[in-house]
């Protein structure tokens, strides 16, 4: 029977994934001094991250026996959630690690990305790194190459997306302590502040069809001002990043939100916990605008404003609070849009 190319390219990056994710799962144990290892406050995430150092200290690294034990402990996070047992940063950022998937599945990075998502907000010193890793594994299981490149081979960052994060954005990530070092002796830009006042301004008040129409076209002209900024490298601090993050969210693209996410992210990991609204919106309408169902109700439609399709796997009430969303029992009403 002959395998179609396609089929052979797709077996091929899930083999590479399913390598490097093995690779860098080696990661999260190689802390530097200033940093200490997560200490989960839950005993049984704490026996599963042991049971999952044990495998991944042996040399050579026994994939088996690794695909074993995350499947196990993937499934249990997964329980754990629903009981409403993950409590602190700490516990948030080993789930994470925990519900690693070496197959490369769309849920199970999905999952990884939301709960390293809720170990950056609770303030985990180590969750941005985590974060970084979970959503260059989560665009490649949407079939979109890296966009901040912490997957790497031979030091190298590897199956790049063609638009890759912006360089602030990377830069963040690469060295989080002199972008927050940049951040505290920059000033806020003016011309994204002004971009974002426009663009909410734009919104207040009942929306006709004249009036979405004249939005639509300020929104164009707005966002392409704010990519010329960003790409000039004016985003320095996280009010710049949430700024421009308000803004782009409004694209109505999956590349514009992706874009909203990332710099959310850095808005929140800059020291703007304003931003934090912004980081599950634009996250729900990036997997909205790509045909998946929404993860923290944030997103409504249709001529009575209900909630859009919703998949709550894997989702409860306190991460959809800590990621700026509302109980799912008080969702049922749209609020007030921005």
């Amino acid at each position: 029977m002959l395998i179609h190319p396609t089929h052979r390219r797709a077996s091929r990056v899930c083999s590479a994934i399913a390598s490097f994710a093995l690779i860098i799962a080696l990661g999260p144990g190689r802390l530097s001094a200033q940093q200490a290892a997560p200490r989960p406050s839950n005993p049984e995430l704490a026996q599963m991250q042991a049971a999952l150092d044990s495998v991944m200290h042996q040399q050579p690294i026994n994939f088996t026996a690794y695909s074993k034990v995350t499947e196990s402990s993937r499934k249990r996070v997964v329980d754990l959630i629903a009981s409403d047992a993950l409590r602190t940063a700490d516990d948030f950022l080993v789930a994470s690690t925990l519900a690693s998937d070496p197959s490369g599945f769309y849920e199970s990075r999905r999952l990884e990305h939301e709960l390293a998502l809720v170990a950056l907000v609770m303030g985990q010193p180590d969750a941005l790194r985590r974060v970084g890793l979970t959503w260059d594994g989560l665009n490649w299981s949407m079939g979109r190459g890296q966009r901040i490149g912490t997957y790497t081979r031979n030091g190298v960052a590897n199956n790049m997306d063609p638009e890759p994060a912006p360089a602030v954005v990377r830069e963040l990530f690469k060295n989080p302590a002199a972008a927050r070092a940049r951040a505290t002796a920059a000033t806020n830009n003016a011309d994204l502040q002004k971009m974002r006042d426009e663009d909410q301004a734009d919104r207040e008040g009942e929306i006709d069809q004249a009036k979405m129409a004249r939005m639509q076209v300020n929104d164009s002209v707005r966002q392409t001002r704010t990519l010329e900024l960003i790409e000039e490298g004016a985003p320095k601090t996280g009010r710049d990043m949430h700024n421009a993050a308000t803004v782009m969210q409004h694209g109505g693209r999956p590349e514009s939100y992706r874009l909203a996410h990332e710099l959310s992210i850095a808005a929140i990991a800059l020291g703007d916990t304003t931003a934090l609204w912004l980081v599950s919106r634009s996250y729900d309408r990036l997997l909205l605008s790509m045909g998946h169902r929404q993860r923290f109700n944030t997103q409504y439609g249709g001529a009575e404003t209900k909630p859009m399709p919703l998949d709550s796997t894997g989702v409860n009430d306190r991460i959809r609070v800590a990621l700026g969303s509302r109980r799912l029992a008080e969702a049922a009403k749209a609020p007030g849009t921005r």
